[in-house]
């Protein structure tokens, strides 16, 4: 969160906020200490529990106390605010409320009477929305209200209704991908060079300096660079800035970050040095001061490319210092910059994690569907300025953003109108976890307690991930009704979108049939592990799947299925009861290192074997085998395994992981790998449980992960694996008992894959 305007001051739209001095920006108190910050919030809960307080006592202003404290409702469900006047304060006469829809629409108005100090806001609506009611106090009434509240004068109230079913008010253009896809290619053409100039950073322990690098069209990036100054490598932070025109960045956002263990990079939005005296932004053109208008009528010159293609930039900058640990890459932004990190994390699948507060630029064509508009504000009554506009919307990237993701969002916030928030978020293909402020307006305006959930949760989730955890094992009580729970499809799920210029390898499964250029579906000829299926190409076993059938993948998912087919007789005369599913893509997608992910939901049954694994495409074990994910059937846990070498078979670098409290291997995860030159990191859900290096593999044989390699998706049955797990021997099957069996002739045996991608490691 940031500060902006005075408290007294209201957003014109289309004008530009001014920057506040340094130390007003909550963001950089968390940066100051994020430990600190924990203890420090944590003495205000009265956000927590969804009470507004007036921050101007008035005898005659009531309180408003919401039925449910995070503001949220499902369709139908009465929705009400219980009015309460100061004890022994009385209504000068009945106050006046108006319901409106997105904030826009009026949906009805009426009077609060206040009977013995209290009163009622009732109301209701039966499909997804965002409400905002508006209260007037008594005639005669003046000091009511102020910029906490909705501005002198009023005092709004805000509600959600099924939220997470919120969508975009249009879709995105046809070739929007396109476009970002030849803008990227443009930029890889311009050399960084990055000038990296050391200086002082006023804090012990604390390496700081200013960065410029080379951007598109003879532009740069402009920033400011904080590491530990200690040897080691460090998790990532790029910081992107709110709107505004141009002022310096100040070391204090930054240091207590890097102080805390963050190699940290924050950015200017804008073409101009980061550390110059404040004569110098002050003497700037005063066009500058509309930026958000330069080249709103083309796409090719709007001046928002240049800025989200310099935050593309600065990802990349970090990922190739030496200092950078190659896991951890966050994006971190407030208002304008939180606009900036959606669009960082669609762009660029570098980035791990992504935290937000009031982030602008969602849903911009809101205004044309009697929704709230959002900043940059752009006038998109004008056919040229919404065509425009519609490359630029966060809600056009929202569906490649695969980072794990916090989001905060203000239900009275007319800046960056909170349905366009939900918008975005619904899209986001990663874990995520929303931090609704049911009374918040936007952050200049907000009181450290409207905007406390965010505050308090990004600082847990910084703390987090600085020393390696899970920032969600832990919800707030907030926010965890809004989490995306792995067990269960997200509230939408519409998938990422390839940044061909940057992965190696993505398929999302969007059908109708499956891509062949990419996999090769297999035939039985050798049986392996005393495996009981038979492997055959067909779509009893292999095909695309929508709908119901995808079980929340709604664009589509690869379906992989078990069935009973007694009798069935292979090219070789061999002879099973079970047909099953594999397919990989040996000889048309190969590579070498990259991290490798798949999205998928497995079956629950004693000997069901579902694998994702990676192999060499020569002599088994001598180019290698990684096995990313395999399960037997027990629902509880997943496991991985190296095989090389001295090290095959039964493998002694092997790892369960057993996942946490309530969650099962048929709910949806993401199971990866980070294949590197000399080591391997096991992931669930982008939580580490496995790391092999080089010096573990040596004692057992010869390091087999530096030739190419290629991916393999298959539901096996039964086999020898199984067999040691649940000691099922046979007859009739080895490892695979009568239970289980029973599934399989049901049809119930079904692995599903949202997507598999790969992307290139980088040095």
């Amino acid at each position: 969160m940031h500060i902006t305007l005075n408290p007294s001051e209201r957003l014109v739209r289309g004008q530009t906020p001014r920057a506040k001095p340094e130390g007003s920006d909550p963001l950089a108190r968390i940066s100051s200490s994020l430990s600190g910050v924990v203890r420090a919030l944590r003495v205000n809960r009265l956000a927590s529990i969804g009470i507004l307080v007036p921050t101007l006592a008035a005898a005659q202003q009531p309180t408003f106390t919401p039925d449910h404290a995070n503001g949220i409702y499902a369709a139908g469900e009465k929705i009400g605010w219980t009015a309460t006047l100061p004890k022994g304060a009385r209504a000068p006469g009945p106050y006046a409320y108006t319901i409106r829809r997105f904030g826009a629409e009026s949906l009805s108005a009426g009077t609060l009477v206040m009977k013995k100090g209290r009163g009622r806001i009732e109301t209701s609506v039966a499909e997804p929305a965002m409400l905002v009611v508006e209260v007037t106090p008594p005639a005669g009434v003046t000091n009511f209200g102020n910029a906490s509240t909705g501005g002198a004068g009023r005092v709004r109230l805000g509600a959600a209704v099924e939220p997470t079913k919120l969508q975009p008010s249009e879709p995105k253009p046809a070739d929007f991908d396109a476009f970002w896809a030849e803008k990227l290619q443009l930029l890889d053409k311009v050399p960084m060079s990055p000038v990296v100039t050391p200086g002082e950073s006023g804090v012990p322990g604390v390496e700081w300096a200013t960065v410029k690098l080379n951007n598109v069209n003879g532009s740069h990036v402009y920033g400011q660079l904080a590491r530990p100054a200690r040897e080691g490598k460090f998790p990532a932070l790029l910081m992107m800035q709110w709107a505004s025109p141009p002022y310096p960045l100040q070391k204090s956002w930054i240091t207590g970050l890097a102080k805390d263990g963050f190699l940290v990079l924050d950015v200017e939005p804008h073409d101009v040095p980061a550390d110059m005296p404040q004569a110098f932004y002050d003497a700037l053109p005063a066009i500058i001061k509309q930026y958000n208008t330069i080249g709103q009528t083309s796409r090719d010159d709007s001046y928002f490319l240049r800025m989200y293609l310099g935050d593309y930039r600065a990802v990349e900058y970090l990922a190739g210092r030496p200092d950078w640990d190659g896991r951890t890459m966050v994006v971190l932004g407030t208002s304008m910059g939180g606009q900036q990190s959606f669009v960082t994390a669609g762009l660029n699948p570098r980035v791990t994690h992504l935290v937000v507060n009031v982030p602008s630029g969602a849903d911009v064509t809101a205004a044309l569907h009697k929704r709230w508009p959002s900043y940059p504000n752009w006038d998109v009554t004008r056919p040229d300025v919404l065509t425009t506009a519609r490359y630029f919307d966060t809600a056009n990237f929202a569906s490649r953003i695969t980072a794990q993701s916090l989001v905060a969002m203000g239900f009275i916030d007319d800046v960056s109108a909170p349905a366009g928030i939900w918008s975005v978020f619904n899209q986001i293909r990663g874990r995520k976890e929303a931090a609704p402020m049911p009374d918040s307006p936007h952050n200049h305006l907000a009181t450290p307690a409207q905007q406390h959930p965010f505050t308090a949760r990004s600082a847990e989730w910084l703390d987090a991930i600085v020393h390696g955890r899970d920032p969600m094992a832990t919800p707030s009580a907030l926010s965890s009704a809004v989490s995306s729970a792995p067990n269960a499809p997200p509230p939408t799920d519409t998938k990422p979108v390839p940044d061909t210029g940057r992965l190696a390898f993505f398929d999302d499964f969007t059908g109708p049939t499956l891509d062949r250029s990419h996999w090769s579906v297999r035939i039985t000829g050798r049986t392996v592990n005393e495996e009981q299926q038979a492997y055959v190409d067909d779509t009893a076993t292999v095909r695309i799947v929508t709908g119901a059938e995808a079980q929340g993948a709604i664009n589509g998912a690869l379906q992989i299925r078990a069935r009973w087919r007694p009798g069935f007789v292979t090219p070789e005369g061999n002879h099973f009861d079970m047909i099953s599913g594999r397919l990989d893509t040996r000889d048309k997608v190969m590579f070498t290192y990259g991290t490798v992910s798949a999205r998928m939901r497995l079956p629950a049954g004693d000997g069901l074997w579902p694998a994702f694994w990676i192999l060499g495409a020569g002599p088994w074990p001598a180019t290698g085998e990684i096995d990313v994910m395999e399960n037997v059937g027990d629902p509880r846990w997943v496991s991985a395994a190296v095989h090389g070498p001295g090290y095959s078979g039964n493998t002694p670098l092997v790892r369960r992981d057993t996942l946490p409290a309530g969650q099962d291997i048929t709910g949806w995860h993401v199971y990866s790998v980070d294949w590197r030159p000399d080591e391997m990191s096991f992931r669930v859900d982008d939580r580490e449980f496995y790391r092999v290096t080089k010096a573990m593999v040596a004692p057992y044989g010869r390091w087999a992960y530096d030739n190419p390699k290629y991916l393999i998706l298959n539901l096996a049955l039964g086999g020898g694996y199984p067999r040691g797990v649940n000691g099922t021997k046979g007859p009739p099957y080895v490892g695979l008992p009568d239970s289980t069996v029973k599934k399989i002739r049901a049809d119930s045996a079904t692995v599903l894959v949202d997507w598999v991608r790969v992307t290139p490691w980088s040095r």
